[in-house]
């Protein structure tokens, strides 16, 4: 779970340096991991990280390798949620896309750091 926890503190370092509201989402889930643990499930699943417009999934970030690392961050998110038993087809999915995305940009995939 720590490593989940680390992925989810990259995006909203990431989403604070790029002055994006969405920070606050992540913080909120964060902080929910220690103090209740369906409150933490329903944040991380939730419309506000995975949803439309507006939503974590859905932002631009300032320069273009930043909006890559947001993009290799929230596949790393999905992977480390697997990793801890938590599965959501429509992060899944929304993990494949970007991963097509990253690799048709000439980018290449990479969730490390």
């Amino acid at each position: 779970m720590n490593n989940l926890i680390n992925c989810l503190q990259k995006i909203e370092k990431l989403l604070k340096e790029n002055k994006k509201p969405q920070a606050e989402v992540i913080r909120k889930v964060i902080e929910s991991k220690t103090t209740d643990r369906e409150l933490f499930l329903s944040l991380l699943l939730g419309g506000d990280i995975w949803g439309g417009s507006g939503s974590v999934v859905d932002l631009y970030l300032n320069s273009k390798e930043e909006d890559i690392q947001l993009k290799n961050y929230i596949i790393e998110l999905v992977k480390e949620m697997e990793i801890n038993g938590i599965f959501y087809e429509r992060a899944k999915e929304i993990a494949v896309a970007l991963e097509k995305f990253i690799l048709r940009s000439g980018v290449g995939v990479s969730a490390k750091e």
